[in-house]
């Protein structure tokens, strides 16, 4: 059951991200979405580890498209947030199946969903305001402000390591 939430989220993804570009009339693209989508879908099946990765970089090159032709960011961005729970999904039960004995496997799952759905919720969250929020800032400002944003995510997935 749980399974299939990476499936789903994979349908979704590709469907909203089908549909901005159908929305533009962008047939090419929206076959190419259609087919990379459905091939995503046959990874568990076929057992192709690499298909995910390809997947993942082939919709964010497609979402750089849409930004870059001014198509709906709003649907971009959900359907990128969405692709990526998707393929975080695909790595974390290829990982339960890789290992031998996992034990507490459902509490182990739900917790791992928990995780992800706040940090897509996060996301999709910062995405949006980015997207929505104009502020200019000089080199200087823009470097130090990466910096900070550096050595906070450096910490905080610091922290995180000693739950997990």
């Amino acid at each position: 059951m749980m399974r299939r939430l990476g499936a789903v989220a994979i349908g979704l993804g590709a469907l909203g991200m089908a549909t901005t570009f159908a929305l533009a009339a962008l047939w090419g693209w929206v076959v190419a979405i259609v087919i990379v989508g459905l091939f995503w879908l046959t990874e568990p099946r076929h057992g192709l580890r690499w298909v995910a990765m390809v997947g993942l970089l082939f919709f964010t090159a497609a979402a750089v498209a849409g930004v870059m032709l001014r198509l709906s960011t709003f649907w971009l961005l959900s359907s990128l947030v969405m692709l990526l729970a998707a393929w975080d999904l695909s790595h974390f039960f290829r990982y339960l199946d890789d290992v031998a004995d996992v034990r507490n496997e459902a509490e182990l799952t739900k917790d791992h969903l928990k995780r992800l759905g706040i940090v897509a919720g996060l996301g999709w969250f910062l995405g949006a305001t980015a997207l929505a929020v104009r502020l200019t800032f000089d080199f200087g400002w823009a470097l130090a402000l990466g910096l900070v944003v550096v050595v906070s995510l450096s910490r905080a997935i610091r922290r995180m390591g000693g739950k997990m």
